[in-house]
Parts: structure tokens; sequence; C-alpha cells
């Protein structure tokens, strides 16, 4: 009877020690909240509110209905110290939104909470813990190049993406850097009796388009442009002068050399037929064209837009899209 109390008592000890080592477990966080994007290299995205430095940041995002109050969290860059920066009192992830963080080396809560630690722009992680030190999130992040955040896209999934559009407090896009693009002589009309007047001298003169097929506004000025191959260097367009991105610049071939309201050239065209070229400051080829006798008011373009195929266009379209109507 003895023995059978002892192997009693030992059941209930070794119950109550494997119960004592379950309540020293943590157990995982019943919050939902995610490290949706950062930045690692700000050199001048956005400014931080409190000391107008462009200094790293996170951005955290809560995708429930609820406000999270989260008070005594921790936020780290080394999940191996998880305890590193307290979060202050009263600092709260709204519903569905977004907490903008500012990893600056300043350990203080202004009109945004600012961490003891920065990120290395070289690549390493950022967690959040909540307050009895159950992870809630974490990311181990890329090299990152200056002014790209790396986020989730769509906000809180698992798939993580570069953003050359970084979107501090708003919704993840997925975005690609804007691409240079060509530029092309897209349109000229050498015998301009009724078409189109010139803004600066209401005169109905020659003139050429030019297309830029790219996401980025092209500066031109210092390049050229000639009526003679010979001769690349004819005209050199004024400082200033921009060809818009998937837009049109139209300069009027006049012999007025000037830039008025839009730029003038040195020389006009020929109706009977010669060349056009436009080439870069160090006289690279950028587009050249060599026509044939053009009939008056009727332009000669390509079509589509910066398309090899050349045709004549009734409808002239200076400054528009090309038609072939």
């Amino acid at each position: 009877m003895k023995r059978l109390g002892l192997i009693v008592g030992a059941a209930a000890m070794a119950v109550v020690i494997f119960s004592a080592c379950q309540k020293e477990e943590t157990p995982p966080s019943q919050v939902v909240l995610y490290i949706n994007e950062l930045m690692a290299s700000n050199d001048n995205t956005i400014a931080d509110p409190d000391f107008n430095d462009y200094g790293d940041w996170f951005e955290i995002y809560n995708p429930g209905d609820q406000d999270v109050d989260i008070s005594g969290y921790y936020l780290t860059d080394d999940v191996n110290e998880p305890t590193k920066w307290q979060v202050p009192d009263g600092v709260v992830v709204p519903a569905h939104g977004y907490l903008l963080v500012w990893a600056d080396d300043n350990d203080t809560l202004g009109q945004a909470p600012h961490t003891s630690f920065k990120l290395s722009s070289h690549g390493e992680q950022v967690a959040i813990f909540d307050a009895s030190g159950a992870l809630i999130d974490s990311v181990t992040f890329p090299e990152l190049d200056h002014d790209v955040s790396y986020g989730r896209y769509p906000d809180g999934t698992d798939n993580w993406i570069i953003m050359h559009v970084p979107t501090p407090g708003s919704a993840n896009t997925d975005s690609t850097p804007p691409q240079p693009g060509n530029l092309y002589i897209n349109e000229f009309m050498a015998s301009n009796d009724t078409t189109i007047a010139d803004p600066d001298f209401n005169d109905y003169s020659d003139w050429i388009e030019i297309y830029n097929d790219g996401d980025v506004d092209i500066d031109i000025s210092g390049y050229f442009l000639t009526d003679d191959f010979e001769n690349p260097t004819k005209w050199q367009v004024p400082d200033g002068v921009v060809v818009p991105a998937h837009g049109y610049l139209l300069i009027w071939a006049d012999d007025n050399d000037t830039l008025g309201q839009a730029p003038h050239t040195n020389f006009k065209l020929s109706g009977h037929g010669e060349q056009v070229g436009l080439f870069a400051p160090d006289t690279t080829v950028v587009d050249t064209i060599t026509y044939g006798e053009q009939q008056t008011d009727v332009s000669y373009g390509r079509y589509p837009d910066g398309a090899d195929n050349w045709i004549p266009m009734t409808h002239p379209t200076p400054g528009a899209p090309n038609r072939n109507d």
C-alpha cells in the first residue's frame, strides 16, 4: 500500500513538473501584425516629422478590424536580441492601417516612434515581439539601394518585392523602375500652308515632331538638329528643352533660331525632299529620316508612333499620336 502511494505521488509530481514546464513556454502571440515595408537607405524619400531627418524606417500593418495598442511591445533588428527596443506607451496601429516607425537611433517618441537602432542597407532583420516576448512577425531583408523599399505585395502577404516607388504609411504597390526610352523624329511637315501656326510668330512654318517612347522625361538641351547629315551640328537645341515621357515636342523649322514658347531652328525644310537628323551632344546619331517630295498640308509620320513604317498623313497630328486615315 505504501508502495502504491509512492507511485501515485510520483505521478502527481510529474504532472505538476510537466505543467510548470508548459507554463514557462511562451505561446505564440494571438495578435496579427505585419512588418509590411521597410527602407534601409533613405536619402530623400521621406523626412521624419520630429527631426526632419531622412532616417531608416519600417511600416507595421494591421489587417484587423480593431486598433492594436503596441505599448510595451518590442522591436529589434536582431531576433536573438528580441527586447532591443521597447515601444513607449500610447503607440497604436490603427485597424486596417499602418504605423511608420523610424529606425534612426533616436530612441524617443515624438509625433512618431523612433527606435534605438538603425537598419543596415547591406541587409539584416526586423522583428516585432509582444510584451510577453512572443514573436509576432519578422523579416530578413536583402541589400537595398538608396530610396528603394522592400515590401509585402499585396499588404500582409508572404510575397516580398523591391519597391522603386515606396509607399510609407499607405498600401504597397507593385512598382517597376521608370524605363528610359528612345527619341524619334516622329512626324514633320515641309509645306505648311494652313495646318498649324506657331505660337511665337503666328506663321505657318515647317515643323518637326520628336516623340519620347519612355517612362522618363528626356532633356535634349545641347542636342543637335539638322537638315544636312554632312553638318550634324547645324542647330543646337537651347537649354531647358524637354521631351516629356510618352509625349511629343514640336520644333519649328522656320529659320528663326530662337526659343520662345517653342524652339525654332536656324533652317527650314524643303518640300522637294531632303534629310532631317537628331544627334546627341557628342554627335552620336539619335534618329534620322531622308524623305522625298512632300504635299502641302500633308505631314509625313511614323505609324504607329516610333515604328519604322512611314506614311503620308492627310490628317496631321502635331503634338499628338499619329493617325492612319
